[in-house]
């Protein structure tokens, strides 16, 4: 049975939560619109960046969402910003061995798309699938993903770096691989969601992956 590997973005193929957090800050700045706390901010993590902006400043979402588009893209490429060491190798030999890949992440469309151009990851994945403008809709784009490979969820895999997403995984029947390699990411988090494999590299992540392949 062909095997299919759904990632996660921030925090699981590249250390992007960061610089989206100062995108949003710049945007604020750039508008001289008093800007809301980091606590702020994060409350509203799960709903992708137009529904962060909405729930926080709705009056001014759209000038705020177009100032944070251009200040996302503009970092990116001024920090060039990379995957994660061995993320790259990693869907590399995925694809090479017959593997279906993908990506669904809470991202906005107009991020997943800048930054998968930016990092020179398209040929990668299949599809690309971002999130919802009210919180977190991984459990219906991995279905989408997965009936568009007609894969059955048992043979699918989701990387991912919160406890969210180990819980969306289950939802659907995927097997949850909970990433801990980003450096804002603590191991930690995922014991209200145990027992779940956890691994500390993305070399763990790729081992156990391709073993999974050649089992």
């Amino acid at each position: 049975m062909q095997k299919a590997f759904i990632f996660d973005f921030d925090g699981t193929v590249a250390e992007t939560i960061p610089l989206t957090l100062d995108a949003f800050f710049a945007a604020y700045r750039r508008l001289s619109v008093p800007e809301p706390s980091l606590e702020m901010f994060k409350s509203q993590f799960g709903a992708e960046e137009r529904g962060i902006l909405r729930a926080l400043n709705p009056e001014i979402e759209s000038e705020l969402y177009r100032a944070y588009l251009e200040e996302y893209e503009r970092l990116l490429e001024e920090r060039a910003q990379k995957p994660f060491d061995g993320i790259v190798e990693l869907l590399q030999n995925l694809r090479s061995r017959g593997a279906r890949v993908s990506l669904v992440t809470g991202k906005g469309a107009e991020t997943a798309a800048i930054s998968v151009r930016i990092m020179g990851l398209e040929k990668y994945f299949d599809f690309v699938e971002s999130g919802g403008l009210y919180g977190s809709v991984k459990p219906e784009k991995m279905r989408k993903i997965l009936d568009n490979y007609k894969i059955p969820p048992s043979s699918a895999f989701y990387i991912g770096d919160s406890p969210r997403d180990v819980i969306d995984s289950r939802e659907v029947g995927v097997f949850p691989m909970a990433a801990a390699w980003s450096e804002i990411v603590s191991a930690e988090q995922f014991s209200q969601v145990m027992p779940v494999d956890i691994f500390y590299t993305v070399g763990e992540a790729a081992k156990f992956a391709l073993e999974r392949l050649d089992g």
